[in-house]
């Protein structure tokens, strides 16, 4: 499996397998950090609630805490909205969210041009704040990610972006270490925490993370994990082997069509942002499009409501992970949304393939379940994502594919917790429109975990 950087094109090598451990995912948010104190030196606009990491704001700030309670790692929707929920609790907890971009909102600023989301604004919104327009139509990428820098504003969550956490320890009551039972998979602890146990003293704490260019452990007694279940793009093995002159990109890199060569273009995978893409590219380029099973359409709209509206009357959009409903819609797969691709189908402009299965030298060829070929000009892998954790270095956190192991909320390690993954606790624990439901249960189990 390869991971593949954002880049704009993408040839695939050995050396592309895996991304530095400095981009990690992590901002920082505290509310018991205030603007005036983040850092000397340093001027911040009375309405700027975002820092960029230096030295100072964490120095300053470790000095203050010496360990916080609370650490997010990651202020996408799922950190922003459990951040705005322990403010509305009025916690007095400190606490702080992590986050490599340089500024809120920016993981929906890098997506490709042309991204519409299929769902309406009145479900593309946190708890607090109305997302702006029509709540009836459908926000693009620019909209949510300016939508998310507001949120964050609006409920003054102090952010450090920049910030890459590059492992995370749990260290014991006597000040040792815990990586007993750690995956075999695991690699040896970051030179920054092998430090950690020689040469600097320990912070009584118990969750120790160290972050990219800073040589002391930021420590709390709470950590959750809201950095999400799409971290790593996924693309198959034998796409090493396919001949170096085929443009190769993942869905994560692409932006618009200028990016290809003129040509004919192969779309691997069947999801939504895969259709919009191969949508989008059919209009410039010879496109086949190759699915693993059949497409299933919804429209965005029936009987005069958008379809989540129904899904919501329905009880499908937030049906509770071990609910009928929701064994239903797992069973069914999910669907594509919209009709766009199906008119493109049917009007000859998008060939629909087979499983792209494996590469052929001797023909130079893309072969698939059907055991038919192609040789493409490019190949967009909308293969979707992985999870990419070792630089989770906690015992018996994850499983022997390396995916972190939790029920609800919770893990097997206490004050441990996790947010914002695919069925956590109901159909939309990933999505927007759920990640304010699932924040408010789990602010609760943190305030009595104190």
């Amino acid at each position: 499996m390869t991971q593949v950087t954002n880049t704009t094109v993408v040839q695939l090598s050995a050396q592309s397998t895996k991304s530095s451990q400095s981009s990690r995912s992590s901002i920082t948010n505290v509310p018991a950090l205030s603007k005036s104190n983040a850092c000397s030196g340093t001027s911040l606009s009375p309405n700027l609630t975002m820092f960029s990491f230096n030295h100072e704001v964490i120095h300053n700030y470790t000095a203050a805490h010496d360990t916080l309670d609370l650490v997010i790692i990651g202020a996408g929707q799922a950190g922003l909205a459990l951040g705005a929920r322990m403010k509305e609790m009025k916690s007095a907890m400190s606490m702080l969210i992590l986050d490599r971009h340089a500024q809120v909102g920016d993981s929906w600023r890098s997506r490709y041009d042309s991204l519409q989301l299929y769902t309406p604004r009145k479900y593309s919104q946190l708890p607090g704040l109305p997302l702006s327009g029509d709540p009836e139509g459908f926000p693009n990428k620019d909209e949510m990610a300016d939508y998310m820098k507001r949120y964050a504003d609006h409920y003054e969550l102090p952010i450090v972006g920049n910030c890459g956490v590059t492992s995370v320890q749990l260290m014991n009551q006597n000040h040792t270490t815990s990586t007993h039972n750690l995956q075999p998979q695991q690699e040896p602890l970051h030179e920054l925490s092998a430090q950690l146990q020689t040469a600097l003293p320990c912070i009584v704490g118990k969750f120790h993370l160290m972050i990219h260019g800073f040589d002391k452990p930021l420590c709390c007694k709470q950590l959750v994990l809201a950095h999400g279940a799409f971290s790593a793009p996924f693309i198959p093995e034998w796409a090493h082997h396919i001949n170096p002159s085929i443009v190769q990109i993942h869905s994560n890199s692409y932006l618009r069509p200028d990016q290809l060569p003129t040509g004919s273009v192969l779309v691997v995978g069947g999801g939504n942002s895969g259709a919009q893409i191969a949508v989008e590219l059919s209009r410039t380029h010879q496109v086949s499009f190759s699915v693993r099973s059949p497409i299933r359409h919804l429209p965005l709209r029936t009987l005069g409501r958008s379809t989540f509206e129904w899904m919501d009357t329905l009880g499908f959009l937030h049906a509770p992970t071990d609910s009928w409903r929701a064994r239903f819609l797992r069973k069914q797969g999910d669907p594509l949304f919209g009709y766009e691709l199906k008119e493109a189908l049917g009007a000859g402009n998008i060939q629909l393939m087979r499983a792209a299965e494996a590469w052929d030298n001797a023909s130079s060829s893309v072969v698939f379940a059907d055991s038919s070929t192609m040789s493409p000009t490019s190949i967009i892998w909308a293969t979707g994502f992985k999870q990419d954790n070792d630089w989770l270095q906690l015992p018996n956190l994850c499983n022997s594919q390396s995916q972190i192991q939790y029920r609800g909320h919770h893990t097997q390690i206490p004050g441990l917790f996790v947010i914002g993954m695919p069925w956590q606790q109901a159909r939309s624990s990933a999505l927007i429109c759920g990640a304010g439901r699932d924040a408010a249960k789990l602010a609760v189990d943190i305030l009595a975990n104190k």
